[in-house]
């Protein structure tokens, strides 16, 4: 076992490279407990966690202001959720090739859309849905007079999905034509659809104006486990596209155990 004084030779080294390349073999609580053995690596840490979990960085993909958006989710109530807000929880870098999902009530949509079509953004018109007689528009009038609105959004309490897209150019256009994001309107808080109605405790995460927080850390970050949301569905032929998804990425989706013992995580505040 290499001594403290080791240890702070390779993590002061000139190139920040190579910190990180350590830093990222560790895991997230050893990377915290880390940072408590001494003043050295204390500092080398913080730098570390601002880095990887920059919240402005990562947003950038998206937003040439940041801020801003993050202003716009403070006034809507509304969350970031889905695959980029598990990636940025894991220090992955954002997809540019996936969406990023932006749940909200009914309230925070007309909101949210002005800010993305002043940032570029352009809607994409898609088909009515069969319950609704006429095409849905960014409008709250519209969407509360819909019959999903009156039904509560049905058994996953989605009223209405808003596709926009953007041109993407520069580097970013070698990965992608377009950047992509959605308004998910829904018929609850913003969280407690994430918390039930997502399929697993593996998407169990969001990201507010002022936090990042997921919910089951130990088993989403550390285990790598999904633990289904719910159990009516289960039998030997269940194998549905997220499980799927997620056995790709490296996710163990655990089903034989009734009643997993989960550690329920905190809350990083945003700089």
């Amino acid at each position: 076992m290499p001594g403290l004084a080791h240890i702070e030779r390779f993590l002061i080294l000139p190139d920040p490279r190579i910190r990180t390349r350590l830093l990222d073999g560790l895991t997230i609580p050893d990377v915290l407990q880390l940072g408590k053995t001494s003043s050295i690596i204390r500092d080398v840490v913080d730098l570390y966690v601002q880095t990887r979990w920059n919240i402005e960085q990562f947003l950038g993909m998206w937003f040439g202001d940041p801020a801003s958006f993050r202003a716009t989710l403070a006034f809507t109530g509304a969350v970031v959720s889905g695959s980029q807000a598990l990636r940025f929880m894991d220090r992955l870098p954002p997809a540019p090739k996936s969406d990023l999902d932006i749940v909200t009530r009914v309230g925070g949509v007309t909101a949210l859309a002005r800010f993305l079509e002043s940032s570029g953004y352009t809607l994409v018109e898609r088909e009515p849905h069969p319950q609704d007689k006429y095409p849905m528009l960014i409008d709250v009038l519209s969407i509360t007079s819909s019959k999903r609105f009156c039904n509560g959004g049905g058994k996953d309490g989605i009223i209405e999905i808003f596709d926009f897209e953007r041109p993407t150019y520069g580097r970013l256009n070698q990965y992608t034509p377009v950047t992509k994001v959605q308004i998910i309107a829904v018929s609850q808080h913003p969280v407690h659809h994430i918390v039930y109605t997502y399929h697993s405790t593996a998407v169990m995460n969001y990201i507010s104006h002022k936090e990042a927080v997921s919910v089951f850390p130990r088993a989403t970050l550390v285990e790598k486990i999904a633990y289904p949301s719910s159990r009516e569905t289960l039998g030997q032929m269940w194998n549905p596209p997220w499980k799927v998804k997620y056995e790709k990425r490296g996710y163990l989706v655990e089903t034989s155990n009734p009643r997993p013992r989960l550690t329920l995580g905190g809350a990083a505040r945003q700089r």
